[in-house]
């Protein structure tokens, strides 16, 4: 799952261009219609460029890419950005930026300025640098609001515990209302046997998160995308995703992991009548 950051340098050739020029078209197109500025002409306008971020992952720096998004735009935001602590797993994988914590506030702030108002954000974090995080959300805008322990049946390392949990902040921006059957704020977190990703996140874990913040049909972002995991989890539960991830080896897995479950759902559809699976 997502731990493809921003880099501090300009985004990949061609994403700003390619966002900002379908965005500006979709201005022109409104303006042409009509030049009375009319809240049709408005919506139509914001609904263009929604399209642009509607059920695909994008290559390259996601605080250039959020920074395209229109303001107030997603439903829901599931991620897992890097934790700051320079991972490596035993097969030598790393992740980028996961040395420094120069893009977390301005992410923060992008993914904030991204969801729509009283709604809500779960981003897991890495314990060891909690405080950098806080001061990020916070300054970005986010209210915490809950937070969850995912149980692992393995331990990831020893010390003066075994580790056998990850963990998530769930975050609010204004009010949003409480789920009519609120989760247990401890979860089971089966192995996802890292096969694409060094900190694959399970889509079983990831499905009732969506379920209890989202309704069918509604946008959940991903800037840290990964492996995908949370873009799949949202569209197996049949929501819609956008994802953003930086390195070219994940961004191509979790390009072809969604292209496999859209095939999955076409064939689930195809074969019971419109129901779609909400695991996998």
């Amino acid at each position: 799952m997502g731990f493809g950051s921003p880099l501090k340098g300009p985004p990949e050739k061609g994403i700003s261009s390619v966002l900002g020029a379908a965005i500006s078209r979709a201005r022109r197109e409104c303006v042409l219609r009509d030049h009375s500025g009319t809240a049709k002409e408005i919506q139509s306008m914001q609904a263009l460029a929604q399209n642009q971020f509607v059920n695909t992952i994008l290559q390259g720096d996601c605080i250039q890419i959020m920074r395209q998004m229109p303001a107030n735009s997603v439903d829901f935001i599931l991620t897992d950005p890097p934790y700051l602590v320079n991972y490596r797993d035993r097969s030598g994988r790393s992740i980028q930026n996961d040395a420094n914590a120069d893009w977390l506030k301005p992410a923060m702030r992008e993914a904030y300025r991204a969801l729509k108002p009283n709604r809500v954000a779960v981003m897991f974090y890495g314990w060891t640098k909690v405080d950098e995080f806080f001061e990020a959300w916070k300054a970005a805008g986010f209210r915490p609001v809950g937070h969850i322990v995912f149980r692992k049946s393995y331990s990831s390392k020893s010390r003066f515990f075994s580790y056998q949990h990850e963990q998530a902040f769930l975050l609010a921006k204004g009010r949003p209302p409480l789920p009519k059957l609120p989760l247990a704020d401890v979860m089971d977190m089966p192995y996802s046997g890292n096969k694409l990703h060094p900190t694959q996140k399970p889509i079983q874990a990831l499905v009732p998160l969506i379920r209890s913040f989202t309704l069918p049909g509604e946008l959940v972002l991903d800037p840290f995308a990964g492996s995908g995991s949370s873009c799949a989890a949202a569209l197996l539960t049949g929501r819609k995703y956008f994802g953003a991830e930086l390195d070219a080896t994940y961004f191509n897995h979790a390009s072809a992991r969604l292209e496999r479950v859209k095939e999955r759902i076409a064939r689930k559809k195809r074969s019971s009548h419109g129901l779609i699976p909400t695991m996998g």
